[in-house]
């Protein structure tokens, strides 16, 4: 059987010209913003919150997107002044009625651009299209200069939401009475340019249609412009109930085999057109429930359109990708796994990641470790002592991964000792923090309270803007007092360090700039000792988060092993509170219970979620390439994380 691993969306030329980009302004032409007294008057269904902010979708905008990317002949892209908070956006706007619409950004070829794509003021063209087929679209004057005149659309103005134009003429008339000029400029005082603001995706439609299919296209897009935005309204609204309004997307199924999906045509519930499976795999939100009884194993479908399948084909369903590979402990076949761990079939080897392996014992159970040679040479009893000498309830200090240690790195941030900070690696050199002991992965312990804030502050959709002070220490065990789960935090390469002299106060005084770039560090004398505390005010510095994960779980056991069974006797070490006999001795730091037998109490909790379902992994939404090992890999090696 061959399983195709990675799918490729192929764009060739159409019966009508080449391939056609489009690029949409988001923050004012695709949604616009909503004052904060009027976000309870959005209608049904147009609502947008993306981090702290509120907007409207302006009505009928995902279905024309839509309806563009399931012709096929057109390549979407946007533009947000702010790319990340862009992406914020279109993450929280529904699309295709099974998914968000940042899945647009999922294709290989479609991009969301901002000011730093731009070279001396402009976008170059070329690089989209050698044959002038690209159109910015926007809703501001100021975006004219990004692109020649030929390649620029403007539908409508940047405005205010508001469900009907006596309200927002009324909002105009106050805010200028109150020598708000600037803020009332974002409302106008003729009904037909509110009215033609407010159809922005019927009047694009009309535009865009007509110039798609023209071999001319900018000429054909000029001849469009002429004819005026009252003409487009019109004909626009016509054109919307008899096309990119009155469609949804269904699966495709024959004989238990998955085929693709098809465009349904609403008004007569008859099909449209027949979409592939790789289109139709990358526009659908499809959730694979797998059953694999002996001898008829399959699965059951569902889409977040609320249609369900039962009952397809195991290699159909395979087609849709969601699985791992593993290689056999000889490296001589690989197999697919269900991500709970569950065999599903062989594979050829070529179509194996080979970054685990896998080995099944006598009693029927498989058995996970990390790609390494020397398994080669063991027998098959071997490679199942060796993999299945996992951590359990009523031993906990072993570690998921053995072979992921590398004794050689040891004690790594020996230069970076301050004596002045109870020799924490915090060495400045000319009062900044020496770039060699910055770190880039930090932990905290809190109670679930605190994970729940950090889940709704960032989750997997929504980032929000700024948050109260994090507290985090730079070792796995260092602040286990403070609650049962630990989290643990990546930050980018290109943050700024500060030094703090008041720890929550870190973040009272700080621009939301300067909170979104900079992460600030802060010592202190305590029980004779010093503490270190790393704050960060935002999730701005933040690369990626996770909680629970076995990764995790190992780092805090070689933690635990060096610190309180091992090398603190040769005085080498990193901790929260550098007076380690307090640390690991006295019930109370802080308010805080530092008992060592707390801290196995902990772990012991973090176990239980490795084990269960292991954890969840964040990734900052302005990160593009979203890799697990990115989130565990560092540039700083230490005794606990050598990668």
């Amino acid at each position: 059987m061959r399983i195709l691993l990675t799918f490729i969306i192929a764009f060739t030329v159409n019966a009508y010209g080449q391939i056609t980009h489009l690029i949409f302004q988001v923050d004012g032409t695709v949604v616009q913003g909503v004052p904060a007294r009027n976000v309870d008057n959005i209608k049904e269904g147009l609502h947008v919150k993306a981090g702290r902010r509120n907007y409207a979708l302006f009505k009928g905008m995902e279905k024309l997107l839509f309806a563009l990317q399931t012709e096929g002949k057109v390549i979407i892209h946007f533009y947000n002044d702010e790319p990340s908070h862009g992406t914020t956006i279109l993450k929280a706007i529904p699309f295709g009625g099974s998914l968000k619409m940042d899945v647009l950004l999922s294709d290989q070829v479609s991009k969301m651009f901002g000011p730093s794509d731009l070279v001396n003021g402009m976008f170059d063209i070329k690089k989209l299209s050698f044959d002038n087929r690209v159109v910015f679209i926007s809703s501001r004057d100021q975006d004219k200069y990004l692109v020649p005149e030929e390649n620029f659309l403007k539908v409508g103005e940047e405005i205010f939401y508001f469900e009907d134009y006596t309200e927002a003429s009324n909002e105009e008339i106050s805010f200028r009475s109150n020598g708000l000029s600037d803020v009332a400029d974002k409302f106008f005082t003729t009904q037909p340019l509110w009215e033609e603001t407010m159809s922005k995706a019927e009047i694009l439609y009309s535009h865009l249609i007509p110039s798609i299919k023209s071999t001319d296209f900018t000429g054909a897009l000029k001849a469009e412009k002429l004819k005026g935005s009252s003409h487009h309204k019109t004909f626009g609204s016509r054109m919307a109930q008899y096309d990119f309004l009155r469609y949804r997307l269904e699966l495709r199924v024959d004989e238990n085999e998955l085929k693709g999906c098809n465009q349904i045509d609403n008004l007569d519930n008859t099909v449209y057109r027949q979409i592939s499976l790789n289109r139709c795999n990358s526009l659908m939100d499809i959730a694979i429930e797998y059953d694999l009884s002996p001898g008829q194993a399959t699965c059951n479908l569902s889409t977040g359109g609320g249609q369900k399948v039962e009952g397809i084909g195991l290699e159909s369903c395979m087609e849709l990708g969601q699985y791992k590979t593993r290689a056999r402990y000889d490296q001589k076949v690989c197999s697919a796994f269900t991500f709970s761990n569950e065999y599903l079939t062989d594979l050829a080897l070529s179509e194996c990641d080979l970054k685990e392996v896998y080995v099944i014992d006598p009693e029927g159970s498989y058995h996970f470790g990390g790609f390494n040679q020397s398994f080669i040479s063991m027998t098959q009893e071997e490679a199942v002592e060796v993999l299945r000498d996992k951590p359990t309830a009523d031993d906990i200090f072993k570690l998921w991964y053995p072979y992921d240690v590398n004794e050689s790195i040891g004690f790594a941030w020996r230069d970076c000792r301050d004596p002045s900070a109870g020799y924490h690696p915090i060495k400045e050199r000319n009062g900044v923090l020496a770039e060699e002991c910055e770190g880039d992965t930090f932990y905290s312990w809190g109670p679930q309270a605190k994970l729940d804030n950090l889940k709704s502050w960032m989750g997997q959709d929504d980032w929000v803007d700024e948050f109260r002070a994090l507290f985090m220490a730079r070792t796995p065990i260092g602040s286990f007092g403070y609650g049962p789960i630990a989290v643990r935090i990546k930050v980018k390469d290109d943050i700024v360090w500060t030094r703090s002299s008041n720890a929550h106060g870190s973040c009272n005084f700080q621009s939301l700039a300067e909170k979104q770039n900079k992460i600030f560090y802060r010592t202190k004398a305590i029980y004779g000792s010093y503490l270190l505390d790393i704050i960060l005010c935002s999730p701005g510095p933040i690369h990626s988060w996770s909680y629970g994960t076995k990764e995790h779980y190992d780092e805090i056991i070689k933690d635990y092993w060096w610190t309180v069974k091992g090398k603190r006797w040769e005085d080498i070490y990193e901790v929260y509170i550098n007076n380690i006999d307090a640390l690991f001795g006295l019930y109370s730091i802080d308010g805080k219970d530092f008992r060592n037998s707390t801290l196995e109490a902990n772990i012991k909790k973090h176990f239980e979620t490795a084990n269960t379902y292991g954890g969840e992994i964040f990734f900052n939404p302005d990160v593009l390439n979203k890799k697990r090992s990115d989130h565990f890999e560092t540039s700083y090696p230490i005794y606990f994380n050598e990668r």
